[in-house]
């Protein structure tokens, strides 16, 4: 059943307006109008943009215990109360110190998001199913922030966190009177009879069904194997050859993810068209609202090419095309800003394919084979660190924007976005493992022996 999906994935599409609030807010925050009373200076404006990308690292931590300690349904309630608080600080107090306090209480929920949701998601659907449930975490991502793009065309500061703060208290109610704990987590508690009514309830069976009794027989089964493994520590995994590889690859990828580029197109979308100087009938805020919409179609874009094409490919395809986008962004500021005439859709354009190729490809695809690297017994807590690892190394484009932007100019910035995007390209074509179609047993074989390979 899909309707459980949704009620855990609002706190995701919450996190989607959050991630776009910065592109439509700049403006106002760097205006005489301000509600700070006062223009936000550049430097401020980074640091309140990056503090949720850094507090995220955190959240990962904080909600991973709390998953398997309080389990899922109730981390999940957990996540919005942050949120909703986030959200009323930036309505009730309108400072810089209230401003930055509120960002990282909605970097804290993204890690959860990111954990969280996830597995309470994938534990709640059945196998034919899982796939299109999960991917709704990127959609209704990419849908909060077509959301925010557009209410910031026409809301004001204020009545856009009004509109933002019934979502974390609709999440809320929806989670906390309809949505089932985990079938899979109740069985881990020895909950049996009520791990009957949850499963009963989400396929919308009787509890003496037989299909009901044959899915708990299976988390059973599949409980009592977990308990037979031997317990690894951090320090017994990562003395491993293989997964040791593994976690330095991945936190390479991830690192040539958050550089980039497109996270800080998507979070300082409006002000970076407007200082392209190319002149359209449409103003940039209504210009912006094309990255959602082509991030929300890459998407639906991945569900059709993902078990067709190899992770390598796809990723090495995606980061070339970057940096073409990037690149020729940098070369049209560039010719701009000595007087010269580029054509005027380019920009537009450039910054539509990077965040596409994000959206669609970079960030999906990166997350899925990193999770193809590791097997079950080793999974939960290498994702634990690369996660961490990854808003941490996030963290470092949003806050050095501005500054290096104000210093060496946009063109330079953008260079350097569209040259670390090539190195993500070779790195995904030369390096990484082709992980599709790959049992647990080869991906650990090649990452033991680290031959180079390049089926696709």
């Amino acid at each position: 059943m899909l309707r459980d999906s949704p009620h855990a994935n609002i706190s995701t599409f919450v996190y989607g307006m959050e991630v776009g609030w910065m592109s439509p807010t700049t403006k106002i925050l760097q205006s005489e109008s301000s509600p700070l009373g006062y223009a936000l200076s550049d430097t401020a404006l980074s640091l309140v943009a990056s503090s949720t990308c850094f507090a995220g690292a955190f959240g990962v931590t904080i909600f991973s215990y709390s998953t398997d300690k309080f389990g899922r349904k109730l981390t999940v309630i957990a996540i919005t109360i942050p949120q909703f608080i986030s959200i009323i600080l930036r309505i009730i107090s309108p400072t810089l110190t209230a401003l930055l306090i509120a960002r990282i209480l909605a970097g804290l929920v993204a890690g959860g998001c990111f954990i969280v949701v996830p597995i309470y998601v994938k534990e709640i659907s059945q196998k034919n199913n899982s796939g299109i449930l999960v991917s709704l975490q990127v959609l209704l991502q990419n849908v909060g922030l077509f959301i925010m793009f557009l209410m910031g065309i026409y809301v004001n500061y204020y009545n856009i966190l009004l509109i933002t703060s019934i979502f974390p208290i609709l999440s809320l109610i929806l989670f906390w009177y309809i949505a089932p704990e985990s079938p899979a987590y109740l069985v881990k508690q020895k909950k049996i009879d009520e791990a009957y009514k949850a499963v009963a309830l989400l396929r919308g069976l009787k509890r003496d069904d037989k299909n009901v009794e044959n899915e708990i027989t299976i988390l059973k089964h599949s409980e009592e194997e977990q308990k037979l493994l031997p317990n690894m520590t951090l320090k017994d995994i990562l003395s491993d050859k293989a997964w040791r590889n593994g976690v330095i690859l991945a936190l390479i990828l991830f690192t040539a993810q958050a550089l980039n580029g497109a996270f800080a197109i998507i979070t300082y979308a409006s002000p970076i068209l407007s200082a392209t100087g190319v002149e359209f009938d449409v103003a940039p805020e209504f210009q912006t609202l094309s990255l959602p919409v082509v991030m929300i179609l890459a998407s639906f874009l991945l569900t059709f090419i993902i078990e067709r094409l190899g992770r390598k490919v796809i990723l090495s395809v995606s980061f070339l095309i970057s940096a073409v986008a990037l690149t020729s962004l940098s070369i049209s500021i560039f010719v701009r800003n000595f007087g010269g005439r580029v054509l005027s859709f380019l920009p537009v354009v450039a910054m539509m394919l990077s965040v596409a190729m994000y959206s669609g490809c970079i960030c999906s695809v990166s997350y899925l084979v990193t999770t193809e690297l590791f097997n079950f017994q080793v999974r939960g807590k290498l994702m634990g660190i690369v996660l961490s690892y990854a808003f941490m190394v996030f963290f470092i484009p949003l806050a050095v924007y501005s500054p290096i932007t104000n210093m060496f100019g946009q063109h330079i910035t953008f260079l350097f976005f569209g040259m670390m995007n090539i190195i993500g390209a070779f790195f995904s074509f030369f390096c990484l493992p082709e992980t599709k179609g790959r049992s647990d047993e080869e991906i650990r074989n090649i990452l033991w022996n680290r031959k180079k390979e390049n089926s696709f």
